[in-house]
């Protein structure tokens, strides 16, 4: 797999991630996107997995979600790619 399918596979997990994030929140797609300062568009963009958040705005989503930063490189931990609705059961950090 190259690069490019790489990112486009993580992209779509990262956004199932904040998906599910948002909704076990009760959080609209118009809330996350004003505290981040985009536009609900490109706030749909991140859970779509067509873009993904800077490094700004992905420490403030993981203060609004009271998660750690580091999380974000693992998206799979927190959304199933064949259901991004879904939760899957957090696995223990590697130490």
């Amino acid at each position: 797999m190259g690069i490019e399918s790489d990112m486009t596979a993580f992209n779509k997990d990262l956004g199932a991630m904040l998906r599910t994030l948002r909704l076990a929140k009760n959080a609209t797609q118009e809330s996350v996107s004003k505290l981040l300062g985009v536009t609900r568009s490109a706030y749909s963009y991140y859970e779509s997995g067509k873009t993904s958040p800077d490094l700004h705005s992905l420490r403030v989503l993981a203060e609004f979600f009271g998660i750690p930063p580091a999380d974000f490189f693992y998206p799979e931990l927190y959304a199933d790619p064949e259901d991004s609705g879904r939760r899957v059961q957090k696995s223990k950090p590697l130490n």
